[in-house]
């Protein structure tokens, strides 16, 4: 009885001095551990309050770089009922081409022609000019087969419309660059043959022209180089409608090059996703992403 008793005291003990020392040594470790827990969590808030900082003044930056037109500049430009945020509903046909006629005007009233010594006004300069681009196409084809030749195509335009014609237009480019995205769109849906408008107004390219146009710049050295020396946005607005034009052309069988549209499409949408300062940016990704889905897995351009 008597050693039954013992053991029992001795198991007591031990189990009582193990508790003790579980006890302590937890003790030990949360005396220890805590306050390096709360030293990384104030290390780790600290580091959110700076994420947190970076974050806002990106966006602040963002908001800086985003474009953005005085009204009374666009008044100017294409008269009171245009805004630059307006891309949900289009013009009536009616509507593009008050704006186009009044932006020739906006360029009369600034001298823009007189100061390059060409007679006339800008509406009557503008016709001359689509009728020798009409007429004069550059190469898409065998460019590159002698210098001679690619020389002329690096030289097209200059030759094409002569040197007050290329001087106000690189005036135009620089003076009013806020000006040219939407100027590029008013006229793109007021004189593209594919619209409504196309048979209202004889003063415009043809579907062939602007599909060769479109060929020019995307697929030629000349193009190239022309797009190269102008301002990155102009360079990606005019790769936009390259693209919708010649998506056009497949659609009514001209891409008599087979150019294949694919591999620009993506050049494009990344050249706008990164692209700051985009009126547009959301049409055009909503364009290209659909062109995009429709000629995924197409082995021809056309």
């Amino acid at each position: 009885m008597k050693k039954n008793t013992v053991v029992m005291l001795l198991v007591i003990m031990v189990v009582a001095a193990a508790g003790a020392v579980y006890f302590s040594q937890k003790t030990l470790v949360d005396t220890i551990s805590r306050p390096a827990v709360e030293e990384e969590k104030k290390a780790w808030e600290q580091k959110t309050k700076q994420l947190e900082s970076e974050v806002s003044a990106l966006k602040e930056e963002i908001k800086k770089t985003e474009p953005t037109i005085p009204q009374e500049k666009l008044n100017d430009a294409f008269g009171k009922t245009l805004s630059a945020a307006q891309t949900e509903k289009a013009d009536s046909c009616e509507e593009a081409k008050s704006r186009a006629l009044k932006f020739f005007s906006y360029l009369d009233q600034n001298g823009y022609l007189k100061a390059r010594s060409i007679e006339g006004n800008a509406y009557d300069q503008y016709q001359k000019a689509v009728a020798l681009l009409e007429k004069n196409r550059p190469l898409i084809s065998g460019e590159t087969q002698d210098l001679y030749t690619l020389m002329r195509n690096i030289s097209y335009f200059y030759r094409v419309l002569g040197a007050n014609n290329i001087q106000l237009v690189r005036a135009l480019l620089t003076k009013e660059a806020a000006l040219m995205e939407p100027t590029i769109k008013l006229f793109f849906a007021w004189t593209s043959p594919w619209q409504e408008c196309a048979e209202q107004n004889s003063a415009r390219l043809s579907a062939e022209a602007l599909y060769d146009y479109a060929g020019f710049f995307l697929t030629t050295i000349a193009g190239h180089s022309y797009l190269a020396r102008r301002d990155s946005k102009i360079r990606t607005v005019v790769l936009y409608y390259c693209l919708i034009i010649l998506d056009k052309a497949n659609e009514q069988g001209l891409n008599k090059y087979g150019i294949d549209i694919r591999q620009p499409l993506d050049s494009a949408i990344d050249d706008i996703e990164n692209q700051r300062g985009l009126l547009y940016r959301t049409d055009y990704l909503n364009t290209l992403n659909a062109l995009k889905k429709r000629y995924q897995g197409q082995t021809t351009a056309n």
